[in-house]
């Protein structure tokens, strides 16, 4: 009969969990009420006011603010990087089915001119925003943070490691793939004039 005391326990253990979840004795964050509005719903919506542009948000906890601030950057730094990691990967695709087996060495240029560039860094992400909060019972600093960043910046970056291999960038020139990265660059640069 271990069934009935394995039951048991289980049953004080979650009502204890429940319990202490329950309590709310948590510290002295003010989360509800003071939770940024850029942390709020979803993150494309200020892709709507600026259009290009990709944005990601993250938060950090920690005794040390520098520690909970870089953690959160983290966090949105990991969140442009995936959208970029799916255009790159896109682009990729489209550049195989162009290409066919015939550019191997092109879709290779491409994939390590991508791959250099976007392991180096995130090329032109700028914080748009960042709050900090701290709970002074604790001592723990909350920090929230919207970073955003051009596509256009990475995509002129891997432009210029693909013209380095001449070879594959005459080729890389006769495609689709070319012409959408060279539309992302000039809206790029469009939009830095405008600053």
């Amino acid at each position: 009969m271990r069934y009935p005391r394995t039951l048991a326990a289980l049953v004080f253990a979650v009502a204890g969990l429940t319990t202490g979840c329950a309590s709310g004795g948590g510290g002295g964050f003010t989360v509800v009420q003071n939770l940024p509005d850029f942390m709020e719903g979803d993150v494309t919506r200020f892709a709507q006011s600026e259009t290009g542009i990709v944005f990601g948000r993250g938060v950090g906890e920690s005794t040390q603010m520098r520690v909970a601030r870089s953690i959160a950057r983290s966090v949105a730094l990991g969140d442009i990087a995936e959208a970029m990691t799916v255009q790159i990967e896109n682009w990729t695709r489209n550049l195989d089915d162009q290409m066919g087996t015939a550019g191997g060495t092109v879709t290779q240029a491409f994939t390590e001119a991508q791959a250099q560039v976007l392991s180096a860094e995130l090329v032109g992400v700028q914080e748009r925003d960042s709050r900090i909060q701290e709970d002074r019972e604790s001592g723990i600093y909350r920090v929230f943070v919207l970073l955003g960043q051009d596509p256009g910046a990475a995509s002129a970056a891997i432009m210029a490691r693909m013209r380095e291999q001449e070879a594959a960038y005459a080729r890389f020139r006769q495609t689709e793939v070319f012409d959408e990265m060279e539309e992302v660059i000039e809206n790029y640069h469009s939009r830095r004039n405008r600053r």
